[in-house]
């Protein structure tokens, strides 16, 4: 129907608009399965073969939509743009890796569309010479990150203009748009595959299972030429075979790098952590803190909720003042009076309100950046399952000793997209993982009898954070 009034379109108007309202359609329909494409996952070989004829059908939608402007109708400016983002768009989802229904009906279409761009190719030069920026919006549809900044420049061959152009991105990389057949080339290659000795690799496998990616190389990295769930994935294999693996935030600049969580690696930098924590998580780690986050902040957290015993105080706020601002140590919490006992310097124990009472704030360890606050959140393996269930800082104790501290997320709060400014300045009311020696259940009569149910490497220890709860929870895997 496209074709059709697109040629009655040559002479009436009227037809020439039912034309673009059909391709509109086409476009529209193009458009919802490239959305869905960005969350299909293919870890199967049935969700391949799902993924490859959802690729053919949008590359066919896109080709239906170029056929409404065939004929000799003059070209609008918008006309111009559409039929820039649908060759661009027809010929990114015209490789797909499975054999599909469609390979028939797309081998005949392009040889029709290839006519029409063909014809329509001066206007297109035409109007893309006036305004290069609609080449910017079509590359885009197809690398995410390309720049507002770029300058198209048309390269002539023989000093005969041809359909290409280029354009070099103030990072260096090069631009390269072949209109009349739509392909778009980053740093002279096209979007590629994962190589196989990055698919193969023990950490990708664990995260990734069979799940591929359409990336580009940039610098030493391959990017994914569009954003996953709303991230943006590297991978770079160094000449030790140690695979890097970061994740990409645009929206929030935060970046995660993927710690290998294998079997024979996790034990290098993960032994103290739990076996079901070392086994049954990704583990992700923020070298620098997103905007917002830093160590100043971390060190003026005073909520009453860090009260424990043991857990150094400051008194304020009293009637009489010549205990304000004294140190003191918490030594019990009295749950009928709710106050706590506090060992002053002098010896002497005062009973307190916790609301008199200022808890000592922890200050983040700095490893890495000397602006850095590095941290690592654990997540379940899947890596588009971004719910984080717990929460890993490095702290300085007072005597200058550094120690992991592990808070468990509580299940309302284990949200995907979840600010990590929302959990950093809860954290030290969440409940703490503790580490309970072997030694103590050999000690323990309760603890001898819990054994007798589960071992002690899947019995995971926690330690309330509200006040009075001086006792550990121990909670069982089944």
């Amino acid at each position: 129907m496209a074709e059709i009034a697109a040629y009655a379109g040559q002479w009436d108007a009227d037809s020439r608009n039912v034309s673009r309202q059909l391709g509109a359609i086409a476009r529209t329909w193009a458009d919802d399965l490239q959305k869905e494409l960005q969350s299909m996952d293919a870890a199967t070989p049935e969700e391949q073969q799902e993924l490859a004829s959802q690729r053919a059908k949008c590359c066919l939608f896109s080709m239906y939509a170029i056929m409404s402007y065939a004929g000799s109708a003059e070209l609008s400016i918008e006309d111009t743009r559409q039929l820039c983002n649908l060759s661009l768009l027809a010929e990114s989802n015209r490789m797909f890796e499975e054999t599909t229904s469609y390979e028939t009906a797309v081998r005949q279409l392009t040889v029709i569309t290839q006519e029409v761009l063909t014809a329509r190719l001066s206007e297109l030069l035409a109007c893309i010479n006036q305004d290069p920026k609609m080449l910017t919006a079509s590359v885009r549809l197809i690398l995410q990150q390309t720049p507002d900044s770029l300058q198209w420049k048309a390269i002539r061959y023989s000093n005969v203009e041809t359909s290409c152009f280029e354009s070099v991105s103030p990072d260096g990389d090069l631009y390269t748009v072949n209109l009349l057949k739509g392909t778009v080339l980053f740093n002279g290659l096209p979007p590629s595959r994962l190589p196989s000795s990055i698919l193969y690799h023990p950490l990708y496998i664990r995260c990734f299972a069979d799940r591929n990616f359409e990336v580009i190389r940039k610098s030493a990295k391959l990017e994914t030429i569009r954003s996953i769930r709303g991230c943006l994935y590297t991978f770079v294999l160094a000449s030790s075979q140690r695979l890097i693996i970061e994740e990409v935030h645009p929206d929030t600049d935060v970046v995660f790098e993927l710690l290998d969580g294998t079997s024979k690696e996790v034990e290098k930098w993960g032994s103290q952590l739990p076996i079901r924590l070392q086994t049954m998580h990704s583990h992700w780690i923020c070298r620098s803190p997103p905007s917002g986050l830093n160590c100043e902040y971390w060190q003026e957290i005073t909520l009453g909720g860090t009260l424990r015993v043991g857990c150094e105080v400051m008194l304020h706020s009293l009637k009489e003042r010549k205990y304000n601002k004294i140190p003191g140590v918490l030594k019990r919490f009295d749950i009928e009076t709710k106050r706590w006992e506090v060992t002053i310097a002098s010896g002497r124990i005062l009973r307190i309100k916790p609301e008199n009472l200022q808890a000592r704030g922890l200050i983040l360890a700095n490893h890495f950046k000397q602006d850095a606050v590095p941290f690592v959140v654990l997540r379940p393996k899947i890596f588009n399952q971004r719910e984080i269930h717990f929460f890993l800082c490095n702290v300085i104790n007072r005597d200058g000793t550094d120690e992991w501290h592990c808070f468990r997320i509580p299940i309302h709060l284990q949200l995907e997209n979840i600010e990590l400014s929302v959990l950093q300045r809860q954290l030290f009311v969440f409940d703490k993982l503790e580490r309970v020696p072997q030694k103590s259940y050999q000690k323990s009569h309760p603890l001898r009898v819990l054994e007798k149910f589960e071992s002690h490497r899947f019995t995971h220890a926690f330690r309330p954070a509200e006040p009075g709860h001086t006792s550990i929870i121990l909670e069982f895997s089944r």
